[in-house]
């Protein structure tokens, strides 16, 4: 793709933000699209936020990704806010309507459509969740839509019974447990899904797992949302007892196809996009 002045530019801002995977994802899929689109990369301090957003606003940008730190912090420099976001109390996205900047959260919506495009369906399910930070929040909210139940585990208590209570206010049954041996094996032998929303397997601790392998029943299935590296210890000592086993990529990519489908109005090319994601992690 040739850059020219009539190119508009997408960006992803946070702090640090050399990892990301956003770049690659996108510009093969405007590429794919014929858009006349770039997608870059901008670290932004903390306290350079105010004046990031400012500038992005002024700069007409199309739209942007925010990661950590800022997912929270940016809220206020926002004008709107898409019930997905309102809800998950984090951004993860941002459109530009005319003037106004539109904040929202792809990341629960985009599990949801990596699970249906695997012919899973969680209507009715039984989730287990490892973690109550931000991933399992957005993961929370969207599965509590769709769901019978979910049982946070984590190690803070006091988080994992805040988010707990939070969606019981929305109608689903929602509970919490400890993060040790017995809170794991009471969850995993009611559940039908577990999901690992912690960073527990990434690199560089990709011999690491929270759930010893006796306690994986065959009929569970595991979704990873750890994404580098993409076979997880976790899903691997789930395929060796016969388990339907999700890696962390699917979210990621559908994650971003919302985002672009939300700042372009067009389909997202999801194969392109995951593509590009698997050679970025595979050094090709």
């Amino acid at each position: 793709m040739e850059v020219t002045g009539a190119t508009g530019i997408c960006c992803i801002i946070g702090y640090p933000v050399q990892h990301s995977l956003s770049p690659p994802m996108h510009n093969s899929a405007f590429k794919e699209c014929q858009l006349d689109l770039a997608y870059i990369a901008f670290e932004v301090k903390p306290a350079q936020l105010c004046a990031a957003v400012a500038g992005l606003r002024a700069l007409n940008v199309l739209g942007f990704n925010v990661t950590i730190p800022h997912k929270e912090a940016i809220i206020k420099y926002l004008d709107e806010l898409e019930s997905s976001a309102a809800e998950i109390g984090a951004v993860n996205t941002v459109i530009r309507q005319d003037d106004a900047l539109i904040g929202a959260n792809t990341d629960g919506e985009g599990a949801v459509r990596a699970l249906r495009e695997q012919g899973i369906d969680i209507t009715g399910e039984r989730i287990a969740v490892l973690g109550a930070g931000g991933a399992a929040r957005a993961v929370g909210y969207a599965f509590s839509k769709h769901c019978e139940s979910i049982i946070f585990l984590n190690r803070t208590q006091k988080r994992a019974s805040s988010l707990s209570k939070e969606l019981k206010q929305n109608g689903v049954k929602s509970t919490y447990l400890p993060l040790n041996r017995t809170g794991i094996a009471q969850s995993l032998a009611q559940a039908d899904m577990l999901v690992n929303a912690t960073v527990v397997g990434m690199h560089p601790r990709t011999e690491e797992s929270l759930i010893p392998p006796d306690l994986l029943r065959p009929e569970l299935i595991v979704f990873d949302l750890v994404y580098n590296p993409i076979d997880t210890k976790l899903l691997r000592d789930a395929r060796r007892r016969g388990l339907t086993t999700i890696d962390g990529t699917h979210m990621l990519v559908y994650q971003g196809a919302i985002a672009f489908e939300k700042w372009t109005e067009q389909k997202a090319p999801v194969e392109i996009m995951r593509n590009a994601v698997i050679k970025e992690l595979k050094g090709d």
